[in-house]
């Protein structure tokens, strides 16, 4: 049995499929902290500007690094921001829905990390500014 040069391709690229599907599949499911983890905004002390689509938050014991989902443009030239959080306790896990707010500007938050005290000091090079209290709308 003779098998065809265009068909013997074909048969090698398939071991090679569900590894390259795997790769170019949907995204990865968010991982939003969950109850103690999350961001009060009443415990918010600063914040310091990192770039338009992130930011650091000092609060008290617990240090976030938040990432946006779209370059915020108002970030680095506010001084106060204010939160959108949970309708219930309105803290911030990095859930769906929840927003930074700068000035008239809402930009949503895509993650939330606890970094470390040391993470924080290192990353802390660009303006500060200090928290408002959160929205809820």
């Amino acid at each position: 049995m003779r098998i065809s040069p265009i068909l013997f391709s074909l048969m090698a690229l398939v071991p090679l499929t569900p590894a390259v599907a795997g790769e170019s599949g949907a995204p990865a499911p968010r991982d939003a902290l969950r109850g103690a983890d999350c961001l009060d905004p009443s415990s918010a002390r600063t914040w310091d500007y990192v770039s338009g689509d992130e930011l650091l938050v000092d609060a008290g014991r617990r240090k976030y690094r938040v990432h946006l989902a779209e370059h915020c443009t108002e970030l680095g030239h506010g001084s106060v921001i204010a939160f959108k959080g949970d309708h219930v306790s309105s803290r911030v896990c990095g859930n769906v829905g929840e927003e930074v707010r700068v000035g008239r500007m809402s930009c949503r938050i895509e993650r939330l990390e606890l970094i470390d005290a040391e993470a924080y000091r290192e990353a802390t090079t660009g303006k500060q500014g200090s928290v408002s209290a959160s929205v809820s709308d």
